[in-house]
């Protein structure tokens, strides 16, 4: 990874969006995809050695297991940018994941368009910057 390259985590259940997901990324400049899973028990060890500067989180994983982990990724990593997918895009639901820490939300079924704006919105190095 280069040092202005964005690392990126994804958890996402559905193979069919995780493919989705990787192609949109794959055509991005500036991002390196570091590793991808499909469960949260998966994803934890993964972030005992390393910290990625956003992760990309399936919100409808089973067992309510995202959202705990969204809040202990945001409490053991701070600086960690967080954007939820969901299939389930009301603006309660959107509004509950974002009171969780979650700093975007993206409706798996209309607005993966966004993805790019949003990553690229994402100043992973903010100390740098004045």
């Amino acid at each position: 990874m280069s040092v202005s390259e964005k690392s990126i985590y994804i958890i996402e259940e559905s193979d069919s969006n995780l493919t989705n997901i990787k192609n949109i990324l794959s055509k991005m400049q500036g991002v390196s995809i570091e590793g991808y899973s499909h469960s949260t028990e998966s994803a934890a060890s993964f972030f005992m050695s390393q910290q990625p500067d956003i992760l990309l989180l399936d919100m409808e994983l089973p067992l309510g297991s995202s959202t705990r982990f969204l809040v202990q990724m945001k409490s053991a990593y701070p600086g960690i940018k967080t954007i939820v997918m969901s299939d389930s895009a009301d603006n309660h639901y959107r509004s509950r994941c974002l009171s969780h820490g979650a700093d975007y939300f993206i409706d798996k079924r209309d607005e993966l368009f966004m993805l790019t704006d949003i990553i690229n919105g994402i100043n992973p190095f903010p100390s740098l910057y004045f």
